[in-house]
């Protein structure tokens, strides 16, 4: 606005002097020629100029105006855009509050709720993987994840006609033992598996209550993610708002959502909230086989002008 207003002054002022050029130039014209009488036809055009400038004014004068009817528009939207998000993340609270484990001691039921369920959802998850890696040595990490994040997901019943004998034979026996914390943990350890035991039913499943989770937090993102009239950095402080709601368990958990393939569109062609926006930028540098850095390291990814050191992960800065 300050620029055009700057042009738009000196065209003014350009316009001026050349119409008191024309009219000095015409009365020397015609003095030169002894044609006082005449009116010179530079000056008939000269005269013509301050009408241009009128027209020329008014119309910078509209442009302004809808400039700054514009720039209205655009902060009413994005103040739109601001409280949906706002209602969007009060709902990923609620749904945050609505997780729970239900924990049963002798004489004494414990439920665990909200975030603090994510370190019992990292034991189970983990417990899992390392059945996978042991029974399946010649597979891969995203083979081994993939088949235990199922089972952690959608409950074991599902699965039991595709496993091994072997690997069936353990989960019941982990299963089993699961309410008595320490003939779970001391079965754990003989098969070499580190995890830890506590009166909990095992490998039931999650779907019913992380499924509305994902999906409510995925939509969030990509709702701030696609909006055109904010830009990068905009997009990025509200964003991080979203991830200063997150555990750093919580997006553990999110990276093997996505890994698991049970929701790749978190990371993909089109959609880079891992990288772009930093949705898991507190995971640790390692965690079970998994080097993140390694992972995401051949991926481009979005800087953010306005910060000195714009990294990818958090313990990058160590």
């Amino acid at each position: 606005m300050e620029n055009e207003e700057n042009i738009f002054d000196h065209v003014s002022i350009w316009l001026m002097i050349i119409a008191i050029g024309l009219v000095v130039f015409s009365f020397v014209t015609s003095i030169s020629r002894n044609n006082g009488d005449l009116i010179s036809p530079s000056i008939a055009f000269s005269s013509m100029i301050p009408i241009v400038l009128v027209f020329y004014r008014q119309l910078m004068a509209n442009k302004s105006l809808k400039q700054q009817i514009k720039n209205q528009n655009n902060l009413f939207r994005k103040t739109q855009i601001e409280n949906q998000f706002y209602e969007m993340l009060k709902l990923h609270k609620e749904n945050l509050n609505d997780l729970f484990i239900v924990i049963e001691e002798v004489d004494n039921v414990l439920r665990i709720t909200g975030r603090g369920t994510f370190q019992y959802f990292i034991n189970e998850l983990s417990i899992l993987y390392q059945v996978k890696k042991q029974l399946y040595p010649n597979e891969i990490p995203d083979t081994w994840i993939k088949g235990a994040y199922n089972i952690f997901f959608y409950g074991i019943s599902k699965f039991e006609n595709e496993m091994s004998d072997s690997e069936k034979t353990i989960l019941k026996e982990i299963q089993q033992k699961a309410f008595n914390e320490v003939e779970c943990e001391t079965y754990l350890k003989q098969k070499y598996i580190h995890g830890k035991g506590f009166h909990h039913e095992f490998f039931a499943g999650y779907a019913d209550k992380l499924g509305h989770y994902y999906r409510h937090l995925y939509q969030t993102v990509k709702f701030i993610a696609n909006q055109t009239e904010l830009i990068y950095s905009e997009k990025r402080n509200l964003l991080n708002m979203l991830r200063a709601q997150l555990s750093n368990q919580e997006q553990i958990m999110l990276f093997y959502y996505w890994k698991s393939n049970l929701d790749t569109k978190w990371e993909d062609e089109n959609n880079k909230f891992f990288t772009d926006y930093r949705m898991i930028h507190n995971v640790p540098n390692k965690h079970l086989d998994f080097e993140f850095i390694e992972i995401f390291k051949s991926q481009y990814y979005k800087k953010d002008k306005s910060q000195n050191e714009d990294v990818l992960f958090e313990f990058q800065h160590c």
